[in-house]
């Protein structure tokens, strides 16, 4: 039974640094995308935005700043707090961050493996609290 109590320890810190992690880089480049919506500061050329329905990096740069650098401060501090919703949260976090990823994928018609890494890490934020004893599900 102690195996187990680990290991839901080491998954609640392994998802808390998930959050913090996703949390903190969205906050960084939604910062930069706000701060100059022509990508400018990120080195980033308007040309992306070829297909996409915007005309600058505005809107994108406000969705990664919020939903998911917000959102995933916001839930990692609710996770420290051990409020019952946690879980439920986190994988809501993860299901945000994978559908930005298709969106961003049919907007800018790139793929790197950031993006791979981040479809990684929204896949973790799904299954992770499922293996966390005492969660809701």
């Amino acid at each position: 039974m102690r195996s187990f109590i680990v290991h839901t320890s080491k998954m609640k810190s392994f998802l808390q640094f998930l959050l913090i992690g996703n949390g903190l880089a969205a906050i960084y480049v939604g910062g930069a995308l706000l701060y100059t919506p022509d990508g400018s500061s990120l080195g980033m050329s308007m040309d992306l935005l070829s297909y996409a329905p915007f005309t600058d990096f505005f809107f994108p740069g406000l969705f990664l700043f919020t939903v998911l650098g917000l959102g995933s401060l916001f839930i990692a501090t609710i996770g420290m707090q051990k409020k019952w919703y946690y879980g439920r949260a986190s994988r809501l976090q993860g299901i945000f961050l994978l559908l930005w990823l298709v969106i961003q994928i049919l907007c800018i018609r790139t793929f790197s493996w950031v993006q791979v890494l981040m479809a990684l890490i929204g896949i973790l934020l799904l299954l992770i609290p499922g293996h966390i004893k005492g969660h809701k599900q």
